[in-house]
């Protein structure tokens, strides 16, 4: 990642929004290659029509979680749905809990914190 320019620019930007741009572009930078491992993982034959069930279910339930907040929701209910499903992933539990070695409690008060200023206005 570090070879990456934007990588580069938001190490050096110095306002929020100069990195958060930064931030950005570096996102679309990885996004096509990382979409392209999912691609392959989710078609092979084995696993691919259970981890499709599984994540139509996934967003199911997050469709169901979006709506309680409805009110309050910061986009349109279509966007709240596409961040909640894509942020508070089983991926991003594992990464946080396994690999940064998080408390479940830490997890928990992230969890609700990013709700509230992801989702939330």
């Amino acid at each position: 990642m570090r070879e990456l320019g934007a990588f580069e620019e938001l190490l050096a930007a110095p306002d929020r929004a100069g990195k958060l741009a930064a931030q950005r572009r570096l996102a679309a930078g990885v996004s096509p290659a990382h979409a392209a491992m999912q691609v392959v993982f989710a078609d092979a034959a084995a696993v691919g029509a259970a981890y499709t069930e599984y994540e139509g279910r996934r967003r199911a339930d997050m469709a169901v979680l979006v709506g309680a907040f409805g009110r309050w929701l910061r986009d349109d209910p279509e966007t709240a749905l596409d961040v909640c499903w894509s942020v508070f992933s089983p991926h991003t539990m594992v990464r946080l809990l396994r690999d940064c070695g998080w408390s479940v409690e830490r997890y928990a008060d992230w969890l609700v914190g990013a709700v509230d200023r992801l989702l939330l206005r």
